[in-house]
C-alpha cells in the first residue's frame, strides 16, 4: 500500500503547478497586483481553484 502512493508523489502535478505559480507571481509582485483591475479571466482562475 505504501508503495502504490509514495509520499509526496502529486497526482495532479499540473494543477498544482499552476496554483504555484500563481501564488508565486502574487506573493513576487504584491504592488503590481494592487495597481491592476483584476480581469474577468483571473477570477475565473482563483474560482476554479
Amino acid at each position: 500500500q505504501l508503495l502504490a502512493l509514495p509520499e509526496g508523489v502529486v497526482p495532479n502535478e499540473a494543477q498544482d503547478r499552476d496554483l504555484f505559480s500563481l501564488l508565486s507571481d502574487y506573493y513576487l509582485n504584491p504592488a503590481e497586483g494592487k495597481a491592476q483591475p483584476v480581469t474577468a479571466d483571473e477570477e475565473m482562475d482563483l474560482m476554479m481553484v
